[in-house]
């Protein structure tokens, strides 16, 4: 996105923020399960349902606030069959990353080692695409040697639609050694089958009449009779927080009859806050005013230490306090994190006081939000920072804070980028530009272009108003941005020559193109190939050239990260169109680039083009080592990040090559799997493409055809060609070697027939021999074909063929060293030809007469001593005068 603050400007604010994001991310305690209360009493009916619901996928315990949900797993761990992973999920953790990490931490916790670098291959695969994430952590559950049960506490806080649906996807494909149980307040969105769900609900989770008795006694209460239990029954349902709370009242007795015809008309869940009101009433009289000021002013925090009391009470000694609260026991629960000690309010509780401090005292409430915001920041937790700045409405200081963290952490977590901008006013926001650009970076792909464009024009113009406190360095700041954003909105509209506009009106305005802007604009993505990932271009041949080339033209000379990005794609744009000094130049040009900034999404792409252009030349073992040098070179979170793609490309060489290693396709059938999913990138096609290209060459035949065709489907939805084009050619080759040729010739016509607007060569000559052949016996019976194949043209089939011929051609190694006779008109003139244009075509490309081409022409035949085109241009590949373009 946006380079923030420099080093200066954060440094100070910096200071007190973890080295690492996941730190933000994991509170330990939150994975320790509740200790039995001293109170607890053992339910064994519900104990049965648990070790029988074991037999399902998922366990759903949902019930109101307080009827001991929480309390009920805690009783029952220690005869659970399997260990317990537990976790407590609160507002904050409503996106998607997050999620997912804390879910992996808690069986760590539960199952110390299972971790093992899962975190980090999962934060990789998830960037790329989520599923590839689930998968990966499925791979880790399925290596457990005991099973293990997750309890996820609290899921009723859970809002955004993504965690519902991967969370969905991962109860259908959870390993047998794993259960899920959630707890929850209310109904869940998961649409899951009957047969995958146990639930224990509401009223089941009510206590009964003996239950209630033998809590009385553990409360040391006198003996209850029946009557009596049934009367304590009837008041609250059975409600556990309702019992606990009537115990500490005295006399609560005399006011049954006052409330109970009141609270049966009330709903389940309305009765359970109306006792809860009630008991809070009797619970906040008998306390002394200095222990109810300490509740209202403690309460703000999800959890609170020593330390954290003193900034919101101001009180020096607040463990007397604290004690006092601890003997009422329905308030606090005590945590430990480490060696700190914690306390956490009941969340009923908690929210019954927070409502009635924000009724009573709407300023104290934003002040003590302000005052808890500002502790956690300084002691390492500027997540928890962000929500309690936000909750107080203290927006400045939550725009501080996201400024200074945007680059930090939060940069992959747009779940978290999408709350906290719809949060902060667009107001605050725009006085600081470096934040509110940032918001447009993210936004733009979700509210539209348009929308972005004009909000682009109105921070443009306030500025160039003068308009803001803004320094003379900030004001030129946002300008440069904005130009770079017009870009990348053009990125989003598809718009390939707005794009080509901006980038180079920003070297004409004279900004720096060595900005580090250029590296955030979706640039870092892992995608092996600008030709096959661009928005707008995705393998399109004519689009590629309007957008890379006037860009490669302006901007060649400058060695900046843009120039190595564009210098990638032009690259590839070459190499497809079989012009290969010009693809190596590009290609050199980018990872030069890519190794002096250290940046390996341009170092990988740019070292895959050229060991392609290697193995062009048939220099296999030159292919091969540049992908070893550029893997070893690789830090070790790079290497795991690119081993994907390197490895499908380092297969793929082998298996074209008649020199590969015949092993190389089943190691990578074993090591590798086909997940696609309609929404795949063109690295997971690529992983599928040499899937489906190791199954031929190992004989799979039956296991290929469906994967070629669910990559044709996936491709053609996404309108990606060169896949396209791949998988055709792929089915053509097996219909071959199957001995089906008329099938293969009518497959391979439906790959000429979609890449003849744009001309592709290297697809088909990257095949060798085999697809030559396949090629001809669609030339020779091509009027057997349907109509609309007959609509390709007879010529670009003709220089598929005849590109495959010059690359055949045997070179003369006596003439390769000699001088080139061809002047430089004279070997475009000739370029032109191998490409069978005609002579007005050639006249039209190079700007002159269809005279001037037909003179050059005869001194080429005469230069050479042919008297042919076709011999001329061979004699000329033969002999390394012409490129193998």
């Amino acid at each position: 996105m946006i380079d923030h603050p420099s080093a200066v400007e954060v440094e100070s604010e910096e200071k007190n923020v973890r080295r690492h994001w996941l730190d933000f991310m994991i509170i330990p305690s939150k994975f320790e399960i509740p200790p039995i209360p001293a109170s607890y009493v053992k339910r064994q009916r519900l104990h049965k349902k648990l070790r029988g619901a074991l037999r399902r996928r998922l366990t759903l315990i949902e019930g109101p606030p307080g009827s001991g949900k929480t309390t009920l797993v805690s009783g029952w761990k220690e005869e659970a069959p399997a260990a317990l992973a537990y976790i407590t999920l609160e507002e904050a953790d409503n996106h998607l990353l997050r999620f997912w990490l804390q879910v992996i931490a808690a069986m760590d916790q539960a199952v110390p080692g299972t971790d093992e670098g899962l975190t980090i291959r999962f934060i990789e695969h998830f960037v790329q695409q989520p599923s590839r994430a689930l998968a990966e952590l499925n791979a880790m559950c399925a290596q457990l040697s005991e099973p293990l049960i997750l309890v996820i506490d609290g899921y009723h806080t859970i809002e955004i639609a993504e965690i519902h649906l991967m969370l969905t996807d991962w109860l259908y494909s959870l390993p047998e050694q794993l259960h899920i149980i959630l707890i929850t307040h209310s109904e869940i969105p998961l649409k899951l089958p009957k047969q995958l769900v146990y639930k224990i609900g509401w009223p089941e989770l009510a206590f009964s009449v003996g239950e209630i008795k033998r809590l009385y006694q553990k409360l040391n209460w006198p003996a209850v009779t029946r009557e009596q239990a049934l009367q304590l029954q009837k008041e609250t349902e059975g409600w556990a927080l309702g019992l606990h709370m009537l115990s500490t009242i005295p006399n609560f007795g005399k006011q049954e009859g006052e409330t109970s015809q009141a609270s049966l008309e009330n709903s389940i869940l309305d009765k359970k806050m109306t006792v809860c009101g009630r008991m809070m009433d009797q619970l906040m009289s008998r306390l002394a005013p200095e222990s109810v000021s300490f509740l209202m002013r403690t309460v703000v925090p999800e959890r609170i230490n020593e330390s954290l009391i003193r900034d919101l009470t101001e009180s020096p000694d607040p463990e007397q306090l604290l004690a006092d609260l601890e003997n009422e026991k329905l308030l606090f629960q005590r945590i430990r994190e480490g060696s700190e000690v914690w306390y956490r309010y009941h969340p009923l509780i908690a929210q019954k006081l927070r409502n009635l401090l924000q009724e009573q005292d709407i300023q104290q409430w934003c002040s003590l939000q302000r005052t808890t915001g500002t502790w956690l920041e300084n002691n390492g937790f500027p997540m928890e920072a962000m929500e309690h700045y936000m909750r107080g409405g203290h927006y400045d200081e939550a725009g501080r804070l996201l400024e200074v963290l945007f680059n930090q952490f939060i940069l992959r977590e747009a779940w978290t980028l999408r709350r906290f901008f719809a949060k902060i006013p667009e107001e605050t926001m725009q006085k600081r530009p470096k934040l509110y650009l940032s918001s447009l970076f993210f936004t733009v792909g979700e509210q539209g272009p348009q929308r972005t464009l004009e909000q682009l024009d109105s921070v443009e113009w306030k500025i160039a108003a003068g308009q803001g406190e803004l320094s003379e360095a900030q004001r030129a700041y946002a300008m440069r941005v904005i130009k770079v954003m017009r870009a990348y909105v053009c990125i989003f509209k598809q718009d390939l020559h707005g794009l080509v506009f901006h980038l180079n009106d920003y070297l004409d305005q004279g900004y720096s193109p060595q900005d580090e802007i250029f590296s955030y604009i979706d640039y870092q993505q892992r995608h092996y190939s600008r030709l096959r990932s661009f928005p707008g271009i995705t393998g399109r041949l004519l689009p590629a050239e309007h957008c890379f080339e006037p860009i490669m033209r302006r901007w060649s000379n400058i060695r900046s990260y843009n120039t190595g990005y564009y210098a990638i794609g032009y690259g590839e744009l070459m190499y497809e169109h079989n012009r290969m000094r010009e693809a190596e130049e590009a290609a050199a040009l980018a990872r030069s680039i890519g190794e002096e900034l250290g940046a390996d999404a341009l170092i990988v792409p740019a070292a895959i083009l050229q060991s392609r252009i290697a193995f062009s030349r048939k220099q296999l073992q030159s292919a091969l080592q540049i992908l070893s040098e550029v893997r070893a070179g690789l830090s070790d979170k790079a290497a795991r990040e690119w081993s994907l793609i390197l490895d499908a490309c380092e297969t793929k060489l082998h298996l074209q090559s008649p020199a590969g290693d015949p092993v190389a396709g089943l190691r990578y059938l074993s090591s590798y799997s086909s997940t696609l999913m309609e929404d795949s990138t063109s690295n997971e096609l690529l992983v599928s493409l040499v899937l489906a290209r190791a199954l031929i060459f190992n004989s799979q035949d039956m296991e290929s055809r469906p994967l070629l065709k669910r990559i044709l489907k996936i491709a053609s939805g996404q309108g990606l060609i060169m896949e396209q084009l791949e998988a055709y050619v792929l089915l053509a080759l097996l219909y071959s070697k199957l001995g089906k040729d008329s099938l293969a010739a009518r497959t391979f016509g439906k790959a000429v027939q979609l890449s003849a607007r744009e001309g592709h060569l290297r697809t088909y000559l990257d095949e060798g021999a085999a697809l030559r052949k396949v090629a001809e016996h669609y030339r020779q019976s091509r009027q057997a074909y349907k109509m609309e194949e007959r609509q390709v043209s007879v010529r670009y089939i003709d220089q598929i063929l005849f590109a495959f011929e010059a690359q055949d051609a045997p070179t003369d190694k006596k003439t390769v060293a000699d001088r080139n006779p061809l002047s430089d008109m004279e070997r475009r003139v000739l370029l032109g030809v191998s490409k069978r244009w005609t002579s007005k075509e050639i006249a039209g490309w190079l700007g002159v007469s269809t005279g001037t081409v037909h003179t050059y022409i005869q001194r080429i035949f005469s230069k050479l001593e042919v008297n042919k085109r076709k011999e001329a241009v061979l004699k000329a590949y033969r002999s390394g005068w012409l490129d193998t373009e």
